[in-house]
């Protein structure tokens, strides 16, 4: 009788655990709730240890699931899905897969900056200028020059002096494209590079002082 009970309540506990599940994409939180938050921690238990054993394939469908239901879960969400689409492009040989797997990369960092960019050590301008430097890698002919400058010229203006390196150095690399493209964009490019140098400039001193 007792084991009976028990039973009984155990299954309308679960029930109950299922009615309120939810998936963290949909109510804010890191994980989601109920049976959802528990479906993420174990997919995260999942993938992690996959991929960082360079054992991507395997990864992938655990990492999807995370990166689409609990988005805000973890970081490693983002430093291992950049891993794992980086290892697909590098094995794609379709050009019109190759090209949608860019805009997917692309998207992991729009992510990562959505819900880490406030991260005190890694924030915008650090993962933006990666954003960069993996689209001037991957993009190939179908590099949209005035797109990677907009990324660039956005971070720069947000963080002024203490901009990452790596967003100024692409920015300058994005300038000096649209201006051999156009020769009228010159005025432009002296202002970038003026502004660049300053910005420089004053990173060499605080690292000196």
């Amino acid at each position: 009788m007792k084991i009976k009970v028990l039973l009984l309540a155990l299954g309308c506990t679960m029930g109950s655990f299922g009615a309120y599940a939810q998936k963290g994409v949909d109510n804010g939180t890191r994980f989601g709730s109920g049976e959802d938050s528990v479906r993420c921690i174990t997919n995260i238990s999942l993938f992690v240890p996959y991929a960082k054993g360079g054992n991507f394939k395997d990864a992938e469908p655990f990492w999807r699931i995370c990166y689409t239901e609990c988005p805000a879960s973890t970081k490693d969400l983002y430093l291992y899905g950049v891993r794992i689409l980086s290892w697909k492009l590098d094995n794609e040989k379709d050009a019109a897969k190759k090209a949608q797997l860019v805009d997917e990369l692309m998207e992991v960092y729009d992510k990562r900056v959505k819900y880490f960019g406030n991260d005190r050590k890694y924030g915008k301008d650090w993962i933006v200028a990666n954003k960069a430097e993996d689209y001037v890698k991957y993009a190939g002919d179908k590099l949209d020059i005035d797109k990677l400058y907009g990324w660039l010229k956005e971070v720069i203006d947000e963080n002024g002096n203490d901009c990452e390196v790596k967003a100024i150095s692409y920015y300058m690399f994005a300038s000096l494209k649209k201006m051999q493209a156009d020769p009228n964009f010159k005025d432009q490019y002296i202002q970038d590079y003026l502004k660049c140098s300053a910005i420089v400039e004053s990173q060499i001193k605080a690292a000196t002082a």
